[in-house]
C-alpha cells in the first residue's frame, strides 16, 4: 500500500512540512549535510505512513469481532488523523527544527576536527527547563569526548538545549564519566533512550531508534526503495533543467565533464540495480561544482573487463564503440568524508561521461 499514489502522497506531504525545518536553519550548511538530513526525514514520513496505516486497519473490527459501520470507522480514523498529523505532527515539527539545527551547528563547530573544539552544554536557562537536562549544564568537554556521541542536544521531545563552543582552559573540564552517568540518568525512561544520538555526526534528523524505525523487514525495504526513487526523480529534474551541459576541468584528461540530461539519464548511478545509495545518486550533482577533486588512477581500454567470447558482453562493446566510447578513465572522488571510485566513458577523445560509482575501500 506504500506504494499507492494516495499513500504516496501523504508521504509526501508529511515530507513537505517536516523539511521545512532545514529552511529554520540560521547557518549555511553544506550540500552532502543538506542531502542527508533530507533523507533521513524522508524515511522517517513514510514510517511514519507506514504505522498509521497499520493502527488504521486495526480499527475496522470492534471489540467482538465485527466489522464496523462505515460512520463507526470513519469517527474513529478521524481521531487517529488528529493524533498523528497534527498534536504528534507539531511536536515531530519542533524536535525536527531543533535537532536539523543543531546537526547544522555540529558541523560548523568541528571544521577543524573534533579534538580542536570544547563544547560546553547549557539549557535555556529559564523555569521550563527539566532537572534533568539542568543537571547536563555547565557540562564542558572537548568534542570528540564519547558524550557528546549519546548527550548531544535535542535530548527529548521539546528540548530547548544546545551546545556552544567555549575557550580551553576558560571552565573547568568536567568529569567525561561523571558526565555520562548525568546523561543516563536524564535520559533513563525508555521513551527517553531514543535520543540518545548526535544529529550531527550521525547527519540524522530523527535518531534511527525511532519506534517508527522499528517497521517489519519488508517496510523497511519499500521505504528505502522509495526513498531511492525520490532521489532519483530529484537527480533526473535537476538534469533535465541543468543548462550548463559540459564543464571544463584541467585535471580531466580531456578536459571535459559531460553531465547532460540524456549522459546523465544513460549513466547507470540513476538505476538502482546499479547504485544503492542516495550519496552515490547525488554524487554526481556534486560533480558539476567540484570535478576538480577527482584524480585519476588509471584508464582502460573498452572491454578490459568483459569476456569478448561471450556474447551478450561482445555485443555491449559493440554498442559502446558503436557510441564512440574509445575507453574509460577511473577516478578517486572524495564526497562526504567517504571514498568512491567513478569509472567515465571518454567520448571520442572529447570529453567525458560517468558510467558507475562505487565506494573505494583505501
Amino acid at each position: 500500500m506504500l506504494k499507492a499514489e494516495p499513500v504516496r502522497a501523504m508521504i509526501d506531504e508529511t515530507c513537505n512540512v517536516l523539511g521545512n525545518s532545514l529552511s529554520k536553519i540560521e547557518q549555511k550548511i553544506p550540500p552532502e549535510l543538506t542531502a542527508a538530513l533530507n533523507q533521513n526525514v524522508y524515511k522517517f514520513s513514510a514510517c511514519k505512513t507506514a504505522a498509521e496505516m497499520k493502527e488504521v486497519s486495526s480499527l475496522l473490527k470492534d471489540s467482538n469481532g465485527g466489522i464496523k459501520s462505515f460512520n463507526q470507522f470513519k469517527q474513529d480514523v478521524d481521531k487517529l488523523n488528529l493524533t498523528y498529523n497534527k498534536t504528534y505532527l507539531e511536536t515531530e515539527y519542533n524536535f525536527a527544527v531543533a535537532s536539523a539545527q543543531m546537526a547544522a551547528k555540529w558541523a560548523d563547530l568541528i571544521q577543524d576536527g573534533e579534538e580542536e573544539v570544547w563544547l560546553q552544554y547549557r539549557t535555556a536557562g529559564d523555569s521550563s527547563v527539566r532537572p534533568e537536562h539542568q543537571a547536563l549544564n555547565g557540562i564542558t568537554l572537548p568534542a570528540n569526548d564519547p558524550f557528546w556521541d549519546a548527550y548531544y542536544p535535542p535530548n527529548d521531545w521539546g528540548c530547548r538545549c544546545t551546545a556552544v563552543e567555549v575557550r580551553q582552559g576558560k571552565y573547568p573540564p568536567s568529569d567525561s564519566r561523571d558526565a555520562m552517568k548525568a546523561g543516563e540518568l536524564a535520559t533513563a525512561k525508555p521513551a527517553q533512550k531514543i535520543f540518545r544520538f548526535n544529529p550531527g555526526k550521525e547527519q540524522v534528523v530523527f535518531p534511527d531508534k525511532h519506534p517508527y524505525f522499528n517497521a517489519n523487514t519488508d517496510v523497511k525495504k519499500v521505504v528505502n526503495n522509495l526513498a531511492l526513487d525520490n532521489v532519483s526523480a530529484e537527480i533526473r529534474k535537476w538534469a533535465a533543467t541543468n543548462e550548463q551541459k559540459r564543464y571544463k576541468y584541467d585535471n580531466l584528461e580531456t578536459g571535459v565533464l559531460n553531465l547532460s540530461a540524456r549522459g546523465l539519464k544513460d549513466a547507470s548511478f540513476l538505476y538502482k540495480t546499479h547504485t544503492h545509495s542516495a550519496e552515490e545518486k547525488r554524487i554526481f550533482i556534486d560533480l558539476a561544482k567540484n570535478a576538480g577533486k577527482l584524480n585519476l588512477i588509471k584508464s582502460e581500454p573498452v572491454g578490459e573487463r568483459k569476456d569478448l567470447n561471450n556474447l551478450t558482453d561482445s555485443k555491449n562493446i559493440k554498442n559502446k564503440k558503436k557510441r564512440g566510447v574509445t575507453k574509460y578513465n577511473i577516478y578517486s572522488y572524495t564526497y562526504n568524508g567517504k571514498n568512491y571510485e567513478i569509472g567515465f566513458e571518454v567520448i571520442k577523445e572529447i570529453y567525458e561521461q560517468p558510467s558507475y560509482v562505487k565506494v573505494k575501500t583505501l
